[in-house]
């Protein structure tokens, strides 16, 4: 109904190695996570790829200025 198609959950944790989660981030195309340092690996993501950050009202901007000038679609 949404457009998506191939949705597959998917869940870092300390177990997953930086590699593993920097791939994870290059191939999807929806990110949906809370604020914290994971988002650095947006560096891998397609200019084609969303991320919703999950964040407290009061917080830094510094993912979503990242976003910015990496083209990612970022709310």
């Amino acid at each position: 109904e949404m457009g998506l198609k191939n949705v597959e959950k998917k869940i870092l944790s300390k177990s997953v190695s930086s590699m593993d989660q920097a791939k994870m981030f290059a191939s999807s195309g929806l990110i949906i996570s809370p604020h914290g340092s994971q988002l650095a690996n947006m560096l891998t993501c397609q200019k084609s790829s969303a991320i919703i950050e999950v964040a407290p009202m009061i917080y830094n901007h510094d993912f979503a200025q990242m976003a910015s000038s990496l083209s990612i679609r970022f709310r």
